[in-house]
């Protein structure tokens, strides 16, 4: 760092690798701007995870010179200033500058795509407030494509130049917007892309859904699930990391529902119910020993086993209450929360007060609890 000023005037601060230490007083609820001014050459930082699909997070810099970024459930701190933690949302404006015919691709609107004197500078603007995990950064030899959803979404598509498979794999987003507005409402952004990487993993990346390089990671029903992220997890986030399940379930939970919805090679057509019984056979495994809400937090997070319990807990809401009535107060919940990251006790607090039943008895049950609770309860 070369500067830090609060309000146009400098100010001292010390770093101790990296936490920056602002030496300024301040009075509570007052708001200020703090501009940090910066250089370096970013790089990745070890993942908390022992999944076999990445190791490190944050900015990655490819054998081909691209650039890619992944961060849950950190790693944005590795190339900006950042209070890199789900709670402390934020507006983005980035700019990038890439050798010309390189494009450099991030969340929200692109505002601005110009070339000159060999480079390209393109701007994007994110006008929703995002947590620092759900921030991409991708710059390559892009080709640019969109799609339309029936109900009028525009989703713009960055893909490898010259890969039009990885093209064809994108377009499953059209029909999948259609398929979750059904479900959980209008689509919540102003802008929606998916930007295709050089990693082996997906991530719901805000307006921006990143996806990785192998048939997996873009196949339809994966892509569902980062999807409905933008709804789960993006519009409304968790305050704590250790309530991930919060949305983490309601996404696997629904990308269950639409495999059923849709007959496919990768074994879509299922019957939900069947779906389910095999989710309940893998969560009784030997991982189950740990407390959900434990294994949630020390991660991965994101291993599919990790996902079954939560997944489990909202179908029996689901079928508890009917599907009409689940959906309601799903929706229902993402307008209380706006553009908020929200805690386990709002949710109880939320669902309990729509419903008029107890349920935190419920929720513990199957978050805090050693046994995966039987079937209906």
């Amino acid at each position: 760092m070369t500067s830090v000023t609060v309000d146009g005037t400098e100010a001292k601060f010390s770093q101790a690798q990296k936490d920056i230490l602002i030496l300024r007083p301040l009075v509570r609820d007052d708001r200020h701007e703090l501009v940090i001014r910066y250089s370096g050459k970013p790089q990745p930082v070890p993942a908390p995870t022992t999944r076999e699909d990445f190791s490190t997070l944050g900015f990655t810099v490819t054998d081909r010179d691209e650039v890619w970024t992944m961060q849950e459930p950190y790693g944005a701190y590795s190339w900006y200033p950042v209070n890199d933690q789900p709670a402390d949302k934020a507006l983005y404006d980035i700019t990038v500058t890439a050798p010309d015919p390189w494009t450099g691709i991030a969340n929200g609107r692109l505002v601005a795509n110009t070339t000159q004197d060999g480079t390209r500078t393109t701007e994007f603007q994110l006008d929703e407030p995002a947590a620092s995990y759900l921030i991409t950064l991708a710059i390559g030899d892009y080709a640019h494509s969109s799609g339309t959803s029936k109900s009028g979404v525009v989703l713009d598509y960055w893909y490898p130049r010259g890969q039009p498979l990885v093209l064809d794999a994108m377009t499953a987003g059209n029909a999948a917007i259609d398929w979750i507005e059904a479900r959980l409402g209008p689509y919540p952004f102003s802008s929606a892309g998916i930007v295709a990487t050089d990693s082996m993993s997906a991530m719901e990346t805000q307006t921006m859904v990143t996806i990785g390089d192998n048939d997996y990671v873009r196949s339809a029903p994966v892509l569902v699930h980062e999807l409905v992220h933008q709804w789960y997890g993006d519009r409304v986030s968790p305050a704590d990391w250790r309530d991930v399940w919060l949305n983490e379930g309601m996404t696997m939970l629904m990308q269950g529902l639409w495999e059923s919805d849709n007959a496919s090679e990768d074994g879509g057509g299922r019957p939900i119910k069947s779906r389910i019984a095999d989710w309940r056979r893998r969560d009784l495994g030997p991982a189950r020993r740990l407390r959900p809400a434990r294994r949630l937090r020390q991660g991965p997070v994101r291993r599919l086993e990790h996902l079954l319990l939560p997944a489990l807990m909202w179908n029996a809401l689901r079928l508890e209450l009917g599907d009409d009535r689940f959906f309601e107060i799903a929706r229902s919940r993402l307008a209380a929360h706006d553009n908020r990251s929200v805690t386990r006790d709002d949710m109880y607090a939320h669902w309990e007060k729509e419903t008029g039943l107890e349920l935190s008895a419920f929720f513990d049950a199957w978050i805090m609890g050693r046994t995966t609770p039987p079937p209906g309860v």
